[in-house]
């Protein structure tokens, strides 16, 4: 497994910038908001087309709602469909 790739990292906390959708466990479907926060579960290589692609946890409110999208290199830049987000000061930051 990849651990960076192209400025973001398995584990980072991303923001979307695109509506999202995907499969629930119940065979629903929901789509989450531009906006909506995520994080990158795994960095692969697909090999082919699909290059290096990212699995991108996205959630609501609702974690039972949880969807996993892949964005690959086929589908372009991952910086067109997600952002680093910020980094929210911990208690340890106070000492």
């Amino acid at each position: 497994m990849i651990q960076e790739h192209k400025g973001f990292r398995t584990g980072q906390k991303v923001h979307m910038k695109v509506d999202t959708t995907g499969g629930l466990p119940d065979g629903g479907e929901v789509t989450f908001p531009a906006g909506s926060p995520g994080v990158i579960d795994a960095i692969r290589d697909f090999g082919g087309r699909q290059g290096i692609g990212f699995e991108v946890a996205i959630w609501s409110h609702d974690p039972e709602q949880t969807i996993v999208n892949v964005f690959d290199d086929g589908d372009g830049d991952p910086n067109e469909f997600f952002r680093a987000a910020p980094d929210l000061p911990t208690e340890d930051d106070d000492e």
